[in-house]
C-alpha cells in the first residue's frame, strides 16, 4: 500500500506492516496529540469532552461556555495503546527507518499519564524481573520489548517498547540485517 505525501509524491508503506506508515519529513513540524486519562473514581466528572478527532471541549465549572481547543490529534479515554501508537509514533519509525530524525515526548501533569502511554502499564516489572545481575535485566527488558516479556498484556506495551520492537522487527526482516550491527 502506498499514501500520497502532502507535496503530491506517492510513498510506499513499510513492508510486512498492516498498517499505513506516513512519513511526515514533507510536513516537518511539532505535531501535538492529547491523550484524555479515564478518571479513578465514577463519582467524578470529566470537565474534558472529545469533540472529534482533533477537538476537545473543557468546561471550567463555572458560567462561562466550555472552551474548544483544536489539536492534531485527540484520544479519549478508551483509546487504546495501539491507536495512539499507530497514529503518533509509527510514522515517526518509519521516517528513523529511512534515515530522518524523529522524537516523541510525553508532558503533563503528575498522574496525567505519560508514562503509562510512553513505556505501559508496569514499566519497571520488566527491568526488575531479571533477579538481580544486569544482563538478567537486559535479557528481561529485550524480552519485553521484543514481545516476549510480561512487562504488560500483548498490545497494552507504551510507545516507545512497541516502536523499539518495530524497530528490531525491520532488522530482522531486513534483507541484510548485518549492516545493522
Amino acid at each position: 500500500m502506498a499514501t500520497q505525501s502532502s507535496n503530491g509524491s506517492t510513498i510506499p508503506s513499510s513492508s510486512g506492516s498492516n498498517s499505513s506508515f506516513t512519513n511526515i519529513h514533507t510536513d516537518e513540524r511539532l505535531v501535538v496529540a492529547v491523550r484524555i486519562r479515564p478518571l479513578g473514581d465514577a463519582a467524578e466528572s470529566n470537565c474534558i469532552q472529545v469533540l472529534s478527532r482533533g477537538t476537545l471541549s473543557f468546561d471550567e465549572g463555572t458560567r462561562n461556555k466550555p472552551k474548544k481547543y483544536n489539536y492534531d490529534h485527540v484520544f479519549g479515554e478508551s483509546s487504546s495503546q495501539e491507536e495512539v501508537y499507530q497514529t503518533t509514533t509509527a510514522p515517526l519509525v518509519q521516517d528513523v527507518l529511512n534515515g530522518y530524525n524523529a522524537a516523541v515526548f510525553a508532558y503533563g501533569a503528575t498522574g496525567s499519564g505519560k508514562t503509562h502511554t510512553m513505556l505501559g502499564p508496569n514499566p519497571r516489572k520488566a527491568a526488575t524481573s531479571g533477579g538481580g545481575s544486569s544482563g538478567e535485566q537486559q535479557d528481561s527488558t529485550a524480552e519485553a520489548t521484543s514481545g516476549g516479556g510480561k512487562s504488560s498484556p500483548q498490545g497494552n506495551e507504551g510507545l516507545m517498547i512497541k516502536a523499539v520492537a518495530d524497530i528490531f522487527k525491520f532488522i530482522e526482516e531486513s534483507e541484510h540485517p548485518d549492516n545493522f550491527k
